[in-house]
């Protein structure tokens, strides 16, 4: 039996860069990067302090019957600015749940459940607080222990695991690490066969959403080689994601 792998990330980048290790030792991937809690907590801290002392010097506006209506505090400003609308393609209703999620701690294993109404290959991708790009299932370690294996199919009203049982096998885990802050987990289903993709590089500091939105653009322009013409054809592609924070 093939022994396992165990992934190792250079400080500040997330690529992957696996080796293989004795049977046992487990294959994870970890969201690298050197976040710091209290770094983030003193940006919040002047953010909304900055927000706050703005509020205090604009007026207040005005309601029905000249009401005057004190302006909304900073806080929701911030959490209404964070949260702009993505129309998602999602002609398959692909849905990822993740367990935790919405607040995970540094070093928290994850897990993923996919259903979707249709056939399809579904690719997971992380996208950290710096908006960097990392395709984390299935991936080439995975990919050369499970030959043959379409382990990133899912069948018609089915369920997909991430961690599965096949995937366990070799110690494959997802842990959390930094940078800490508003980070994403996009769920991506081809209706052609598809497992690895080659994804945009960061742009510098852009919100979870926005990176959200440029992925799906990256996704729309992309062609899938026929298995049998070698043909460069379209796919239809669906989306869901989840916005979670790392702290």
């Amino acid at each position: 039996m093939p022994g396992a792998f165990s992934s190792e990330v250079d400080t500040g980048s997330r690529q992957e860069s696996a080796s293989k290790q004795e049977s046992g030792t487990p294959f994870r991937f970890y969201r690298n990067g050197n976040g710091s809690r209290i770094i983030a907590t003193i940006v919040l801290a002047l953010a909304l302090g900055c927000a706050g002392a703005k509020a205090a010097r604009s007026p207040a506006t005005s309601g029905p019957d000249g009401i005057k209506l004190a302006p909304p505090p900073p806080f929701m400003r911030l959490s209404q600015a964070a949260k702009p609308p993505i129309a998602l393609p999602n002609s398959a209703r692909i849905a990822i749940k993740m367990t935790p999620d919405k607040s995970v701690p540094i070093g928290s294993k994850v897990e993923f459940e996919i259903t979707s109404a249709r056939r399809g290959y579904v690719l997971l991708v992380d996208i950290d607080a710096t908006g960097k790009m990392t395709q984390f299932f299935p991936n080439p370690e995975l990919l050369e222990h499970l030959r043959g294996d379409d382990i990133n199919l899912i069948q018609a009203n089915g369920r997909l695991n991430v961690p599965s049982d096949a995937t366990s096998k070799y110690g494959f885990s997802y842990i959390t690490t930094g940078p800490t802050g508003s980070s994403a987990i996009v769920a991506i289903l081809s209706q052609r066969k598809v497992q690895l993709v080659d994804l945009p590089d960061a742009v510098g500091t852009e919100s979870a959403t926005a990176s959200v939105t440029r992925l799906l653009k990256w996704f729309g322009e992309l062609r899938v080689a026929d298995p049998d013409s070698g043909k460069l054809l379209p796919s239809e592609w669906s989306y869901d994601f989840k916005i979670y924070e790392i702290r």
